[in-house]
C-alpha cells in the first residue's frame, strides 16, 4: 500500500506536563515526544536544579505517567505542546514551554511545520530559595530572569519534529543532527542532552515559514509552495549593535532563505506515492567586514554615521566565504549582489561599497586559486529614484538575468524507501566525482536529484532589510516560474487569457491573434508610467527612428542625427522578409479590424526612450564574460506594406515560431511589468508576494523592532493591487518616515536591552551582562572551534586607496569552515558549476566621472550598474530595441 507523502509523519502528538508535589516542593516534567516511543518523567532536583532521568522503564502514555505521579502526591500544574529549553540558577529553575503552536503546512514526506504562537517561562523555586522564591535571589539572578523573559519568541520561531529544517531541502541529516548555526535553543536544550535525553526539545529556528497550497490548472496537478527563512545565531543582536562581522566570523542579520515547490509525481517508481520537488536557496545579510554605526546624541538629532574599523577591517571575511570541501575538488560559487548606493552624494554607503570590493580582493588572496566569489552592484534606491519603481524593477530583472540563470535551482523526485531499486545506493555520500544523485530524507524517504543548484546568491544593503527583501522577492519570481515548469505547472497563462483566466478582447473566438502585436498580440497595450501606450495608423518607421504623437500629429525622432520632424521620413524599400504565400499562423493573418491597412504602431509615452537607454546601459555594465540576457522575440513581420517592422527579429529577419509549452526561463521573455502582471497567475503570485511581505516584516521586527519599509513595491507584480501609493508619494514618504522614526527610537532606547536579552537566551556573554551569576549549567561555548578565525596579519588603514597586506599561507591553511557547510555539494551534477567571469562595466568615480576608484584587479570582480550617458551608436541601438525593452 503506497504511503501518502502528505500525511503527517508524527505517530502521536508531542506534549509536556509540569507536575508539582506541594508538600515537598518538588517538580517533575512529563515528556511525550516523537524522539521516544514512551512517555518519560524527568526529575528536577530541588537542591541543585539538575535534571535527572527517572530510573526504570517509561510509561506507555501520558495518562499512565500522570496516574503514577498522582499516587505519589503530584498534581499537573502546567501543560504545553513542547519543551523548548531549561536553565537553572542557584534559587530558580526556568522551564520554557511552547504553550500553543500552529501547523503552517506539511512538507513533502509528511513532516509537519509548526510555528510557535504562544510561549511561557515557568520560574520554579528551588529548595535553596525557600518560600521566598525569586524574591530572595541575588540581583544578578533577578536581572538574568528579567532579561530572559524579554526575548521575542511568539510568531518569530518555528520547528519540525521529524525533519531537519536547518539545512536546505531535502536535508540528508536526521532532525536530531541540525546545523548549529541556526539552532536558537541549543544552549537551553543542552541540559536534556546531558541528562541522557537528547532530542526531547525540538530544534527551534528563528525566522518565518509560510506554506500555500494551490489547485491544479487544466492537466497540471495541485502543488504547494513554502518560503522558509532561518536566521543565523553567529552574530545575534539588534540593528546598530550587530552589523558586519564579529569574532565568530558571522555577519549581522544573516539569514538563509529557500523557496520549495512540490507536487505529486506522476507514475512514481514501483507504483508507490512520490513527489516532484524544486528548491532554490539564497542568503542575505549585512556587508561581511568589520563595520558599524555610531549614533550622535539627542541634541544632535541622533544622527547615524557609518564607520569601518581601522585595524584589520577584513578579518574573518575569508572565513565567512571559505568552502569546506576543497579536498573534494568542489567549490561553491558565491555571487554577492550589493544593493548599496553607488553615488558620491551618498558618501557613507559608497565608502562601505568600496570597502566591500576591497575585502573581496583580500579574500581572494587567502582562498585557494579559482575561488568562485564575486560582487556585483545594483544601486537599488538610485535606480528606483531615477527610473521609477516599475522601470527600476524591470532594470533589476535585466541585470539579474545572467546570475539567476547561472545559479539555477535544485530539483528532483522524492519516494519512500521501498521505491528504490535493488542494488542501488541509498546513502547520500559526496565523492570526488560530485554529490550523490540519491540522498536520504527523513521518515524513510529517498530524494533523487535531477539537478543541483550551481551556487549561492547573497544579497545585501546597509541593514539587509527593506531593499534586500524587495530585491530577493523580484529576483526569485523568475525562479518560481521555472521551478514550477519542472514540476509540470505553467505559471504563465496562455495567449488570450489574463492572469485571472478571463478571455482578452484582442483574441478572436477561433484563437487568431492580431498580427500587429506578434506572438504577444493577445496582451493589452503596455502600461508605461501608469498610462497605456497610444496607437494610431502611421507608416512603419525604420531603424533608429521613433514616432510619438504631439498635439494630435505624429512627431518623428531621428536618434541617429538627433533631430525631429513633422513629415514622415522616407527610406529605401526593404525586401520582404519572406514570400507572402509562405506566411502562416496567427502572426501572418491580416488584421480583421483593418483589412490590410497601414500598421498600427504602439507609441510609447514621453520618456520611454530614456528608460530604454538606461536599461541598455545596465546590460552593458555587467562583468566581462557575463552572458547577456536571452534575446527577446520582437513583433511579428507585417505584410500589409511590404516592410518588416524593425525589431521583428535579428536585423529585421522574421522571428522563429514560438515553441509550444512553457520554455526554460520564460519569465525573461516577458516584456515589461504590464506583461508580468497580465501573464502570471495572480493567485499564485499573490501568495508568493504575501509570503515575502510576512518574512520581511518578521525579520525586520527581530532586527529593528519595526516592520519593513518599502513593502508596497512588492505589489507591482499584481493586477488590481491594493497598493495605492509609491515611495515617492506623500503617503509613501510619511509611512517610511514613521517607520524610520520608530526604528531610530528603538535603536536609541531599547537596543541595548534587547541585545543583552538575545545573548543571555543563547547563553553567551553571561559574565558581562550578569556578573556574579551562579548557573547550574555553564555558558555556551560561543566561539566554537570550527568558527574561530586564527590570528592573522594586522592590516592598518586598509581602505580603497591602500589594499591590505598579503595574508600569507598560514592564515589560509588555518581558516575555519564557512557558514555554508551544507552548500558544499551545490555543484552541478555534470560540472562544479563555477560561474563564468562577467563583463567589466563602467564604475562611477569619486568625482562623478566614469572610472574605477578601487583599481579593479583579479582579486575581485567589480560589476556596476552605472547609468551613464550613451553614445550615438548606443542611442541608435536603443531606439531600435525600444519595443523589445518596453
Amino acid at each position: 500500500m503506497p504511503r501518502d507523502p502528505f500525511l503527517p509523519a508524527l505517530d502521536r502528538p508531542s506534549s509536556v506536563v509540569v507536575a508539582r508535589n506541594r508538600a515537598r516542593n518538588q517538580w517533575r516534567l512529563v515528556l511525550t515526544t516523537p524522539a521516544s516511543p514512551q512517555t518519560e518523567v524527568v526529575v528536577i532536583d530541588d537542591a541543585s536544579g539538575l535534571l535527572l532521568c527517572q530510573p526504570g522503564p517509561g510509561f506507555p502514555s501520558e495518562l499512565a505517567a500522570l496516574s503514577s505521579l498522582h499516587a505519589l502526591g503530584y498534581e499537573a500544574e502546567h501543560r504545553g505542546d513542547a519543551l523548548l529549553g531549561y536553565v537553572a540558577t542557584r534559587c530558580v529553575a526556568g522551564v520554557l514551554l511552547a504553550t500553543r503552536t500552529r501547523e503552517k503546512g506539511v512538507l513533502p514526506g509528511g513532516h509537519a511545520l509548526l510555528t510557535l504562537t504562544e510561549s511561557a517561562w515557568l520560574l520554579l523555586p528551588l529548595s535553596q530559595a525557600g518560600p521566598g522564591g525569586l524574591e530572595v535571589a541575588s540581583p544578578a539572578e533577578q536581572e538574568f530572569w528579567r532579561l530572559l523573559q524579554q526575548v521575542t519568541l511568539d510568531g518569530a520561531h518555528y520547528f519540525c519534529w521529524t525533519a531537519d529544517l536547518s539545512r536546505p531541502f531535502p536535508s540528508p541529516r536526521p532532525a536530531a543532527d541540525p546545523a548549529p548555526e541556526f539552532v536558537w535553543n541549543r544552549w537551553l536544550s543542552a541540559p536534556l542532552a546531558r541528562a541522557g535525553l537528547p532530542g526531547r526539545c525540538p530544534v527551534l529556528l528563528q525566522g518565518a515559514a509560510e506554506v500555500s497550497l494551490h489547485a491544479g490548472v487544466g492537466a497540471a496537478p495541485p502543488f504547494a509552495l513554502a518560503l522558509v527563512s532561518r536566521r543565523s545565531r553567529r552574530h545575534p543582536g539588534t540593528r546598530y549593535l550587530a552589523r558586519g562581522l564579529n569574532e565568530a566570523a558571522g555577519p549581522g542579520n544573516e539569514i538563509e532563505c529557500e523557496l520549495v515547490a512540490w507536487t505529486l509525481a506522476r507514475g512514481a517508481a514501483g507504483g508507490r506515492a512520490g513527489v516532484r520537488w524544486a528548491c532554490c536557496v539564497w542568503r542575505r545579510g549585512t556587508v561581511p567586514i568589520w563595520w558599524g554605526v555610531s549614533l550622535a546624541s539627542l541634541q544632535k538629532g541622533l544622527a547615524a554615521e557609518v564607520y569601518v574599523r581601522e585595524r584589520d577591517p577584513y578579518r574573518g571575511s575569508a572565513a565567512y566565504f571559505r568552502g569546506d570541501a576543497a579536498e573534494e575538488g568542489l567549490h561553491v560559487p558565491v555571487t554577492c549582489v550589493n544593493l548599496l548606493h553607488c553615488n558620491p552624494a551618498k558618501a557613507s554607503e559608497l565608502m562601505l561599497s568600496s570597502h566591500f570590493q576591497e575585502s573581496m580582493r583580500h579574500v581572494r588572496r587567502i582562498l585557494p586559486p579559482g575561488a568562485p566569489i564575486r560582487v556585483v552592484n545594483f544601486d537599488w534606491h538610485g535606480n528606483i529614484g531615477r527610473l521609477g519603481e516599475e522601470k527600476g524593477v524591470e532594470g533589476f530583472w535585466s541585470f539579474m538575468e545572467p546570475f539567476v540563470k547561472q545559479t539555477g535551482f535544485s530539483h528532483g523526485t522524492l519516494h519512500d524507501g521501498g521505491a528504490v531499486g535493488e542494488g542501488r545506493e541509498r546513502d547520500g555520500i559526496t565523492t570526488s566525482l560530485g554529490p550523490a544523485r540519491r540522498t536520504p530524507w527523513a521518515g524513510g524517504w529517498v530524494a533523487e536529484w535531477e539537478a543541483r543548484q550551481a551556487g549561492v546568491l547573497r544579497y545585501n544593503c546597509a541593514d539587509s532589510l527593506d531593499r534586500t527583501n524587495a530585491a530577493t522577492c523580484f529576483a526569485t519570481l523568475p525562479v518560481l516560474q521555472d521551478a514550477l515548469r519542472t514540476l509540470g505547472v505553467d505559471l504563465c497563462v496562455g495567449p488570450g487569457r489574463d492572469a485571472g483566466g478571463a478571455a482578452r478582447s484582442g483574441v478572436e473566438e477561433g484563437g487568431a491573434v492580431r498580427p500587429d502585436a506578434g506572438a504577444l498580440g493577445s496582451l493589452p497595450p503596455p502600461l508605461v508610467a501608469g498610462r497605456p501606450a497610444s496607437t494610431e495608423q502611421v507608416p512603419p518607421v525604420s531603424l533608429g527612428w521613433e514616432v510619438r504623437w504631439h498635439g494630435g500629429r505624429p512627431l518623428y525622432f531621428d536618434h541617429a542625427n538627433r533631430r525631429t520632424q513633422w513629415e514622415a521620413p522616407s527610406w529605401p524599400e526593404e525586401p520582404d522578409a519572406r514570400p507572402a504565400q509562405a506566411a502562416s499562423g496567427p502572426a501572418a493573418a491580416p488584421d480583421p479590424g483593418t483589412g490590410g491597412s497601414p500598421a498600427r504602431v504602439e507609441v510609447p509615452p514621453p520618456g520611454a526612450t530614456a528608460v530604454a537607454l538606461a536599461q541598455l546601459s545596465l546590460r552593458q555594465g555587467r562583468e566581462d564574460g557575463a552572458p547577456d540576457p536571452a534575446p527577446r522575440p520582437g513583433p511579428a513581420p507585417r505584410e500589409d506594406s511590404g516592410h518588416v517592422r524593425p525589431g521583428a527579429g535579428p536585423l529585421g529577419s522574421p522571428g522563429p515560431t514560438p515553441p509550444q509549452g512553457p520554455q526554460p526561463w520564460a519569465f525573461f521573455g516577458l516584456r515589461g511589468m504590464a506583461e508580468v502582471r497580465a501573464r502570471l497567475r495572480r493567485p499564485v503570485v499573490a501568495d508568493f508576494v504575501e509570503a515575502f511581505r510576512v518574512h520581511g516584516d518578521i525579520n525586520s521586527f527581530l532586527y529593528t523592532g519595526s516592520p519593513a519599509m518599502h513593502s508596497h513595491v512588492l505589489g507591482l507584480v499584481l493586477q488590481n493591487s491594493s497598493r495605492t501609493y509609491s515611495a515617492a508619494s506623500g503617503v509613501g514618504k510619511l509611512q517610511n518616515i514613521r517607520v524610520a522614526l520608530q526604528r531610530r527610537w528603538n535603536n536609541t532606547v531599547s537596543d541595548g536591552a534587547r541585545q543583552q536579552a538575545l545573548e543571555l537566551f543563547l547563553g553567551v556573554k553571561l559574565d558581562s551582562s550578569c556578573p556574579g551569576l551562579d548557573l547550574v549549567y555553564g555558558p555556551e561555548e560561543w566561539a566554537e572551534p570550527e568558527l574561530r578565525d586564527p590570528e592573522g596579519p594586522t592590516v592598518d588603514g586598509a581602505g580603497p586607496g591602500a589594499g591590505p597586506a598579503p595574508a600569507g599561507d598560514a592564515e589560509a591553511a588555518a581558516l575555519p569552515p564557512p557558514p555554508f557547510p551544507h552548500h558544499a555539494d551545490l555543484a552541478s551534477l555534470a560540472s562544479p558549476g563555477q560561474a563564468p567571469p562577467a563583463r567589466q562595466g563602467p564604475a562611477l568615480g569619486a568625482d562623478g566621472t566614469a572610472g574605477d576608484p578601487l583599481g579593479a584587479s583579479p582579486g575581485a570582480t567589480l560589476v556596476t550598474n552605472g547609468v551613464t550617458a550613451p553614445s550615438d551608436a548606443q542611442a541608435q541601438q536603443a531606439a531600435a530595441e525600444l519595443d523589445l525593452l518596453l
